[in-house]
């Protein structure tokens, strides 16, 4: 399955997030992302609130490696059940002070930046380039709120080692996103 894989991706580390993104001009609008394609066909997911996937999900080692994974990745970052979510989502949640002049999961103010589902998916919230690779690679979908302010996507559930990988760049795109705004 990793064979599918054709192009290359790369994880966020703390020496590509901040300043080396912006130049004298202005930040870019490429995405920092790469990411592959997406292999398969697109998930069944729910067309209103909850915004959850029905098909293809995480088989329960994989889903816990990435929430185990999330819960020690980032600093200033505490977890607990998500403020918007079904009951069976863990949510992260910023240190307000560290919160850049973005806006995140409702309502306005939340510190929430990203949740897992129990499917494996998960919501987040990125920068408009980060957001258009993870649509533009089938990585994802736009919330069914979107056109009444919901700014988060819905990242669909990794199904393997080598998709929890793609899922982390994520998560790390979404970190930088909630704590600088890019």
């Amino acid at each position: 399955f990793a064979g599918a894989y054709v192009r290359q991706y790369v994880r966020l580390d703390q020496a590509s997030i901040g300043a080396d993104m912006c130049g004298t001009v202005g930040c870019m609008d490429e995405s920092a992302l790469q990411l592959p394609d997406r292999v398969g066909a697109k998930p069944e997911t729910g067309p209103t609130i909850p915004h959850l996937q029905h098909s293809d999900i995480s088989p329960p080692q994989i889903r816990d490696q990435l929430r185990d994974w999330a819960r020690t990745a980032f600093g200033a970052t505490t977890y607990g059940r998500s403020g918007v979510s079904v009951p069976s989502s863990e949510a992260y949640f910023l240190d307000p002070a560290r919160v850049a002049d973005v806006e995140l999961m409702p309502p306005p103010g939340s510190s929430e930046w990203v949740h897992l589902h129990g499917d494996g998916s998960v919501h987040v919230c990125l920068s408009d380039a980060d957001e258009a690779e993870v649509l533009g690679r089938n990585w994802g979908e736009s919330h069914p709120l979107r056109d009444r302010g919901v700014r988060e996507i819905l990242v669909y559930a990794p199904r393997t080692i080598e998709e929890i990988e793609i899922l982390k760049t994520v998560f790390e795109a979404s970190y930088r996103y909630a704590t600088t705004g890019e």
